[in-house]
């Protein structure tokens, strides 16, 4: 099989991820740094972006520095908030709610998904393996009523509140 060259917007794409990266522990490096650096307009930059479906800008560098993490966070070179700072962000809280966002769980789960204790199943966001269960799945009323006392609230309890909350703000 003959391997295919690549194409335009792969070696754009390629090109503008390198700049990135070599800016990554630059927290302010941004939309008109990528801009200049790959020799382009921001407008021109952000028309060949939307062009090829791969969103704006900011998500574009954001996407790479969360990328970055992760390899980062499998090879376990240090600590989630390390990693938030070494891939730019200047707010570990800023970076887990960014990387929960883009991969549906937080950075702190990372070991235990892909390297999880012998004879344990590693988890994933696609399958919810039967012999794990949460804790409110097993809670029962009185555990329930005692977790609403100590600040661990239960789902449904969360939902009842945000629609409730939800219907004083409309009035």
């Amino acid at each position: 099989m003959v391997e295919q060259p690549f194409t335009d917007h792969e070696v754009f794409i390629k090109k503008l991820t390198g700049i990135v990266l070599s800016n990554l522990q630059n927290e302010n490096f941004g939309v008109d740094d990528l801009a200049r650096e790959a020799g382009m307009s921001r407008s021109a930059l952000h028309r060949r972006l939307l062009q090829k479906k791969r969103g704006n800008i900011s998500h574009f560098i954001r996407e790479v520095r969360l990328k970055r993490a992760m390899e980062l966070l499998q090879q376990h070179a240090g600590h989630a908030s390390e990693i938030a700072y070494q891939v730019g962000f200047g707010s570990p809280s800023y970076f887990n709610k960014c990387f929960h966002e883009y991969y549906g769980y937080p950075p702190g789960e990372v070991k235990r998904r892909f390297f999880p204790e012998e004879g344990t199943l590693p988890l994933s966001y696609e399958s919810n393996p039967a012999h794990v269960t949460s804790a409110t799945e097993n809670a029962s009323e009185e555990e329930a009523k005692g977790s609403l006392k100590s600040g661990r609230f239960k789902k449904p309890y969360l939902v009842s509140v945000s629609i409730g909350l939800g219907a004083l703000i409309i009035q």
